[in-house]
Order: structure tokens, then C-alpha cells, then sequence
């Protein structure tokens, strides 16, 4: 018996040993050790390797879900989306509950600029694994994106109750909070998120750019240099870190600064930011580079045009103004009247409102001044596109171009068959899909046309002026604004941005020469008043011969203009909405003309002030000008007094001139389009 037993138990193991496995069986070890090696590779970001290794394993199983799953995960990492997205939808196909390929399907759509289609499709991810914070923060994302905000901030909330330490959940949330202007909630997550990670550049880069709205410029600083020292590349903390020094007159490494911005955008990198590189270059070829490099990036996810094609019959033209500055802002201040102005039986008016309301009376002016104003700060950069081809508009009119606030993806969706960069934007926007740019004679001739891809519109004068703005009854004396009852009194309300070295040497210099003159500049900040102060005594001027003055109402401030006896413009970045002020209220104001758009608005209204003489084509000739006006107080007077005749007249300030003129050019640029006839130079 023991040794049948025995005979047995060797039989049994000799069949465990020689046992034959099944083409099947064989086929899935040889699947699970590729896998295995795949997944190592990709662990390792190898991703060539583990590309390679992922297709071996469909030649074995054609139909093998997370093979495909992880093969869409390669490209996606790549950056190839729409690779990612036909494998990940056959991931589907052979597994309709796969949550993880639904949820990488919508990262894709979400960085492809598909919000809507990416939403949906991480919603289907969260039904079937609800508990997925990732999931939960790519939802959050496209969600923001699509202006869902209360919406996104719940999933994005929900993400890190899952996953208290989900970076990318903290960093969504803080622009999504960014984006519904809860400001103080989006710097509370974006520490977070530095908490977690110090180095996330992102991060970084869009606290500082909250602390510089908030004009908290050190805390701003701060966060730019340590993005740039992480990433030196970074191209948007180098712009903002150059606004903000601007904005501060800490000209320390001012050289430096330009030289970067330039070289950087000279370079085929990355352009930085078209409104900073403005304030450095005066070069109108290298701003048309710069905006048309910023431009096709900022648009490269943006889904297909929609291409707006309204009746062409419409008994009025329908123009749509866009703009964030609907509210207590220089944009409104100059345009409130040309809303009202416009000839509503030849126009039909429309405002797309981006920006917040700040409930003032300019804001209730305006909203009285349209036949239609659509709140769209709430709204995706698509579902505003499809707002305006909705609403049949003929004509966009932006208002924003490349400012903070604007948004160039609804223009690029092409809602409306015109579209037009006007006032807010001083240059071109680089951009195909813009047809017109409204400029004047002096500020852009007709030889710049090289350096602008929109056609240019020439008007009397490129800018509006408000003839009913509200100015202050209440006399204003000198002593009140801390200036000197008897001495000359130069000026310069420009931001202070716009002051250059160069600029504030010619003025020190004008101070020097002109016994008991004092230069009234405008306060904005504690920081640009200590450095301003400072470089006075660089240059052996007493401080206390700076007057700053404190931002007041815009009655206010136009009222105390009329003690200063010179506006002194800056340059190269001239006065725009400051010196139509001036100019309004009987101040003269010298300038000095550059070569773009940028550095020859101030000039623009000069002349169109009727004050030609006050135009110089040279710094040296805007110093001697000065001194000399300032030491012939008998040649002011009479240029005041001529400057308050011309308010009768002159084209910069007879705004229903300019609505005719103005209303003439959108006609004719409306018939070219119905004659089927490309935009040209009207």
C-alpha cells in the first residue's frame, strides 16, 4: 500500500512539473510581464520604452482596456491630445465603466480648450468612482473654465476633503476663486499649494499677479523673482515683474529689465506679456512680433470658429462694445457719451460687460446708455462667442485688446464677421482674426501700416471725449493740495509706470532752472513716492519740491488741474485718458513723439487740441520747451486761452464730430462686408 502511495504522489508531481499551459494562459503572462516592464518605463517617464512596450501588448490582445488606456496616457503626456483621446476611447469601447480613461479623456479635452466636452466626460468618470479627487479637480478646472464658479469651488472643495495634500486641486481652486474675484480666497489656496510644493511656479506667478492688483508690489515682487529663480524662463513672471518695478519707479536694474524683455522676445521663446513689453520698446516692428508671438499662444486651444454670419439685411447695424472697464474707470469716463451719442435708427448698441460691477453712477450711465447690456463676467470665453453670433451682432468693437481683464479667446472665435481693436489697447493686437484698428493720422500714419495686422481706420482724432463729465463745484485753492501759492507748478498725473529715468532727469533738471517750481505728481503708491523722493536727491533736488497727490473722485481730480500751470507728458509711454483731462480742463500740455502708437497718442492729443506747438520731436526740444514756457508765463497764458477757445471746436473735443465720423467709418466698413470685399485702410 505504501508503495502505490508513493508511486502516486511522484506521478502527481511529475504532472505538476511537465503540466502544459494553454496558448491563453501563456498569451496572458507574457500581457502581464510586458505590462509590467511598461509600467516600470513609464514610472521612470521613459515613455519612448513603455510607448513600445504598450503596442507589443495589443499585437498579443488587440482589445486590452488598460493597455490602450496607458497608451493615450503616453501621448497625453506628450502633449498629443487628440492621439490620447482615439485610445482612451477605445480603452471605452471594450470597458464602458473605465473611470480613469473617462477622467484622463477629459484632461485631454480640457487642455485641447474643450471645456464643455471635457466635463462631461469627468462627470461620467465621477459616477462611476465619486470618491476620485482627482477627477473632482479636473471637473473643478473645466468647470472655471466654462464660468461655472460656484460649481467649479464645489468639486474642487470636495478634492481636497478627499485629498488634503492635492496639489493641483489647491491650485485649482485658487484660480477658479481667482476667476469669480474672490481674491483673499484664491491667495489662501495658492499657499497652500506653495506649502505643499514651494516650488510651483504657476502658483507663484498668479499670487503675485493678485498682489499687484491689489497693489501690494513688494509681496508681488517677491513672487515673481522667486518664480523666475525656479523657472528663468518663465516669460509671464519676467513682465510682471517688470510691471511692477515700473509701477514702483524702482529703476535699480532698469537697463537690465529692458534688456531682458527684449532679448527675450527677440529670442523665439515664449513673447512676453504685449501691455509690459509696451512700457520697454518703442519699436513698432518689435511690438507687432511680440503681440503676434503672445497672441498665437494665448489662442492655441481655442476650439473651432463659430464664424458669426448676421442677416445682412438688418435695417440697423448692430455693434457690440466689449470691454471689463464698464464701471469707474478712464475707458468709461471717455466713452459714456459716444454710447449715448450713437444714432439709433442707423445703430443698434450692445455692451458685453466682463468685468464685475462696481454699482457706481458710471456704471448705471451705461447700462442706460445701451439698448442691451449682457453681464458676462459669469460666462466662458466660448459661451460669450456664442452670445454676441447669437444676438446677430455685424460689428465687435474691443475695448480691451491685450489689458488686464480682456479676453482675447471669445474674438478668436470669430463671433461676429467684423471685429475691430479700439482705445483700450494702444498697438496692434498681432491677431488675424481682428480686421480694424481705430487710429488717427499722427498717432499711427499710414506708413505704420506695415507694422499692424489689422487695416487701419484713420479718424479726426483716434480718441473720444465726454463732454458732460461731472467736475466739482467746490473751489479747489493751491494750499488745500499742498502747493505753493506763488511758484511755478509742473505736472504729471500719468501712472507712475510711465516715468522713466530718463524722463524724471529732464524734469529735475526743469525744477533746477526754474526757481520755486515744484513737480505735482500722482500719489498711487508709498513705494514709487519713497523712490521718487530718493531719486530727487540723486540728481541734488530737494524732495520736498515732489507734491503727490492723493487719488480723489474723477470730478475732484479734474477740478484741481487748474492750479497747475504745465502738464508735462511722459515718454515713451505718453499720456492717453490723463492728458485728454488736462487738455479738457484748459491745461497745456507738452509732449514728446516716439515712433509708435504708444509713444505718440499724447502727441495725437495735442494737436488734435489745436496745440501743435506743443509737439516736440526730440527730448532735448521738449527740455528747452519747457524751461522756457515755464520762464515766459505771458506765452502760457496765451496758450491757455487758446486751448479754452478751441474746446468749442477742436476735434478732440467735440464729441457729436466724432460720432458722425465715427458711425461714418463702421458704415463703411458693414458695406465692404456685404459687397463680400476684404477688409481695407478706410
Amino acid at each position: 500500500m505504501a508503495g502505490k502511495k508513493n508511486r502516486k504522489q511522484k506521478l502527481a508531481a511529475r504532472g505538476k512539473k511537465n503540466k502544459i499551459t494553454s496558448p491563453s494562459e501563456s498569451n496572458d503572462l507574457a500581457v502581464a510581464s510586458i505590462l509590467n516592464q511598461a509600467l516600470i518605463h513609464h514610472k521612470n517617464n521613459n515613455l519612448t520604452e513603455a510607448e513600445k512596450l504598450y503596442h507589443s501588448i495589443l499585437e498579443l490582445q488587440p482589445t486590452h482596456a488598460d493597455a490602450l488606456h496607458l497608451l493615450g496616457l503616453t501621448y497625453g503626456q506628450r502633449g498629443c491630445h487628440d492621439q490620447a483621446i482615439s485610445y482612451y476611447d477605445q480603452a471605452i469601447k471594450q470597458n464602458p465603466v473605465f473611470p480613469g480613461a473617462y477622467n484622463n479623456k477629459g484632461i485631454s479635452l480640457n487642455s485641447l480648450g474643450k471645456y464643455r466636452q471635457a466635463a462631461e466626460c469627468i462627470e461620467r468618470s465621477l459616477e462611476i468612482n465619486p470618491e476620485d479627487a482627482d477627477a473632482h479637480s479636473n471637473l473643478g478646472h473645466a468647470l472655471s473654465k466654462l464660468g461655472d464658479h460656484r460649481k467649479a469651488v464645489a468639486h474642487l472643495m470636495r478634492a481636497v476633503q478627499l485629498n488634503p495634500e492635492h496639489v493641483n486641486a489647491y491650485y485649482n481652486l485658487g484660480n477658479a476663486m481667482k476667476m469669480a474675484n474672490r481674491e483673499s480666497d484664491a491667495i489662501r489656496n495658492y499657499n497652500k499649494t506653495l506649502e505643499l510644493v514651494p516650488n510651483h511656479v504657476s502658483a507663484l506667478n498668479n499670487l503675485g499677479i493678485i498682489y499687484r492688483s491689489r497693489k501690494q508690489y513688494p509681496d508681488a515682487i517677491r513672487c515673481f523673482q522667486n518664480a523666475l529663480n525656479i523657472n528663468p524662463g518663465h516669460s509671464n513672471s519676467l513682465s510682471q515683474l517688470a510691471i511692477s518695478l515700473r509701477y514702483i519707479c524702482d529703476w535699480d536694474h532698469f537697463e537690465q529689465t529692458r534688456s531682458a524683455l527684449t532679448q527675450w522676445q527677440s529670442s523665439g521663446h515664449e513673447a512676453p506679456n504685449p501691455f509690459s513689453f509696451l512700457m520697454w520698446s518703442d519699436d513698432p516692428q518689435a511690438q507687432q512680433l511680440c503681440a503676434r508671438a503672445y497672441t498665437k499662444a494665448s489662442i492655441k486651444t481655442v476650439s473651432q470658429p463659430i464664424n458669426g454670419s448676421p442677416s445682412a439685411t438688418d435695417t440697423r447695424i448692430k455693434v457690440a462694445y466689449l470691454s471689463t472697464d464698464f464701471r469707474e474707470h478712464p475707458v468709461a469716463h471717455l466713452t459714456a457719451e459716444l454710447y449715448e451719442l450713437h444714432d439709433r435708427d442707423q445703430f443698434e448698441i450692445t455692451a458685453i460687460a466682463y468685468g464685475e460691477s462696481d454699482s457706481s453712477p458710471m456704471r448705471k450711465r451705461l447700462i442706460d446708455a445701451f439698448d442691451h447690456f449682457h453681464e458676462a463676467g459669469e460666462l466662458s470665453d466660448t459661451a460669450v462667442a456664442e452670445l454676441i453670433a447669437s444676438k446677430g451682432i455685424h460689428i465687435v468693437i474691443d475695448l480691451g485688446g491685450h489689458t488686464q481683464g480682456a479676453r482675447l479667446a471669445v474674438l478668436a472665435r470669430r463671433p461676429a464677421p467684423i471685429q475691430i481693436n479700439y482705445l483700450g489697447y494702444i498697438g496692434t493686437m498681432g491677431a488675424g482674426f481682428i480686421d480694424y484698428a481705430m487710429v488717427d493720422q499722427f498717432s499711427v500714419p499710414v506708413k505704420q501700416q506695415q507694422f499692424y495686422d489689422e487695416q487701419l481706420i484713420h479718424l479726426p482724432c483716434y480718441m473720444v471725449t465726454d463732454a458732460h463729465r461731472e467736475i466739482t463745484a467746490e473751489r479747489i485753492t493751491r494750499a488745500e493740495c499742498g502747493l505753493p501759492e506763488d511758484g511755478f507748478v509742473f505736472c504729471s498725473f500719468n501712472n507712475t509706470y510711465k516715468i522713466t529715468p530718463d524722463i524724471f532727469d529732464i524734469w529735475m533738471r526743469c525744477l533746477a532752472n526754474v526757481p520755486d517750481s515744484v513737480l505735482w505728481l500722482l500719489g498711487d503708491n508709498e513705494w514709487a513716492q519713497l523712490n521718487l523722493c530718493n531719486e530727487a536727491k540723486k540728481r541734488n533736488v530737494d524732495p520736498a519740491r515732489l507734491i503727490f497727490a492723493p487719488r480723489v473722485t474723477s470730478a475732484c481730480h479734474l477740478a484741481r488741474q487748474r492750479l497747475a500751470d504745465l502738464f508735462l507728458d511722459t515718454s515713451p509711454v505718453n499720456a492717453g485718458a490723463t492728458a485728454s483731462d488736462a487738455l479738457w480742463m484748459g491745461l497745456p500740455v507738452l509732449s514728446c513723439a516716439g515712433k509708435s502708437f504708444i509713444s505718440r497718442m499724447g502727441c495725437s492729443l495735442v494737436h488734435a487740441a489745436g496745440l501743435p506747438e506743443l509737439v516736440t520731436e526730440s527730448l532735448d526740444a521738449y527740455e528747452a520747451l519747457a524751461i522756457k514756457l515755464a520762464q515766459n508765463p505771458e506765452t502760457l497764458v496765451k496758450l491757455r486761452s487758446k486751448l479754452l477757445v478751441n474746446r468749442k471746436t477742436a476735434p478732440l473735443f467735440n464729441s457729436h464730430e466724432f460720432c458722425k465720423q465715427f458711425e461714418a467709418a463702421l458704415t463703411g466698413v458693414w458695406n465692404r462686408w456685404k459687397q463680400s470685399l476684404p477688409p481695407e485702410h478706410h
